[in-house]
């Protein structure tokens, strides 16, 4: 198989958690670390060319049975667009409720399934990572035999958001794919934009300005009888290194833990439940469920007003929150694979103080509305993209003004369909 690792399995049988990397389409990477946190063996299984969502977890089983481990905990490693983020402005405190609502509100889920998510609560500010649950419930259901009380999902971005220093930012470029995430003190900043084959991650321009960028691919990484470990594999063997890892709280899983949990306890003391089921009778059984309802009214009742985007939020989580949104045009639009190398030329070239409020295509035209605080800074980026010959062809309406929020707004466009 060119170009893929070869399989390093254990060198004798021994318990580890798994970490498994779903998110390429053709092929499912897995890593295995033992208790004390030592890598013990990874491997790499290529994915059949099938319809539906069972030849990913197909391939990962068969790569998690060549590491030759007895597996204690399987992790799950997924990516846009099965799982996105959203951002938010404010102090209000989120719960499950409200953080589903900002899932919904910007696109992620739909409206009426039921979602798998977790949220960070910063100062003034929030994430929320989730998706809908519907694609989970293939990968528990396949994971069954191997590990019945089911397995882990943490989303890429929640990992390197985990992994982050504070006042740094965390960058990963591989497969087509390049994921940032910078944890400063003034706003939250996740980037994922594609990377066309044959180009390195730009110096410039992709986390805000001062802020010091370590790269995951040039950090150490272990060996096994030494072998080291290939940069390919360096999230998910972080992910490994977890005990308790960032996850996503979903309602099949936690459904089938439960269902599990139930199961192994029910031949222990099912005898004693029956007993304690006469002993309480139907007017106990009725206070609980009292007492449930009466829980669930004031959960209902202290969900918070969700906090709007203002129009003065700060342009680093414009950019953050506007990255995400072209991530998921791309994913929209698979038939225009040259869209990804514009999106990628674009932001590559982005001065801080610059952020994109809306990113649209319709009919083969990309359209980019590009804000400032300075009107100079929209010339600067205009002249950084002059510069390249493959943006040259750009086209630009007028500059304009908006008193009230104080931005300088500008539109771009370009032909999609077009030689870049």
């Amino acid at each position: 198989m060119s170009g893929v690792p070869e399989h390093q399995p254990a060198l004798r049988k021994t318990r580890a958690r798994v970490a498994v990397d779903l998110r390429r389409a053709d092929l499912v990477r897995a890593v295995a670390v033992d208790k004390q946190g030592e890598l013990v063996a990874w491997g790499v299984e290529p994915v059949a060319a099938t319809e539906g969502p069972t030849a990913r977890v197909e391939a990962a089983r068969a790569v998690v049975k060549v590491l030759g481990v007895r597996v204690s905990k399987i992790y799950l490693l997924l990516t846009s667009p099965e799982f996105d983020f959203a951002i938010y402005d404010g102090a209000a405190a989120l719960n499950a409720e409200s953080a589903c609502e900002l899932l919904r509100r910007d696109g992620v889920v739909g409206l009426t399934e039921p979602v798998a998510l977790t949220w960070r609560e910063l100062p003034g500010a929030g994430l929320v990572f989730g998706g809908a649950d519907r694609v989970l419930q293939p990968l528990h259901e396949g994971f069954d035999a191997l590990i019945p009380e089911g397995v882990v999902v943490c989303p890429d971005l929640l990992l390197l958001w985990e992994l982050c220093a504070e006042g740094a930012a965390l960058l990963e470029a591989l497969d087509g794919q390049l994921n940032v995430v910078a944890r400063s003190a003034e706003a939250p900043f996740l980037r994922r934009l594609p990377l066309p084959a044959g180009h390195a991650a730009p110096e410039v321009g992709l986390v805000p300005e001062g802020i010091p960028v370590v790269r995951l691919a040039e950090t150490e990484l272990p060996n096994v009888a030494g072998k080291p470990l290939p940069p390919a594999f360096a999230l998910p063997w972080r992910l490994a290194l977890f005990a308790s890892p960032p996850q996503l709280e979903s309602p099949s899983g936690t459904s089938r833990r439960t269902s599990m949990k139930n199961a192994s306890r029910l031949g222990l003391v099912g005898g004693l439940l029956l007993v304690v089921g006469f002993a309480l009778g139907s007017s106990g059984f009725e206070a609980l469920n009292r007492a449930r309802q009466q829980r669930a009214v004031a959960n209902r009742q202290s969900v918070p007003l969700l906090p709007l985007l203002q129009d003065s939020r700060r342009l680093t989580r414009l950019q953050s929150e506007n990255a995400a949104r072209a991530s998921r045009l791309l994913d929209s639009t698979p038939a225009e694979p040259r869209l990804g190398e514009l999106l990628y030329n674009l932001s590559a070239a982005l001065p801080a103080g610059v952020g994109w409020a809306e990113v649209s295509v319709k009919e083969g035209r990309l359209s980019v509305d590009v804000v400032a605080r300075e009107g100079g800074l929209l010339e600067q980026y205009r002249r950084q993209l002059a510069q390249r010959p493959e943006l040259r062809d750009l086209g630009w309406d007028a500059l304009s003004h908006d008193d009230d929020r104080g931005l300088w707004s500008q539109r771009l466009y370009g032909n999609i369909k077009r030689d870049l």
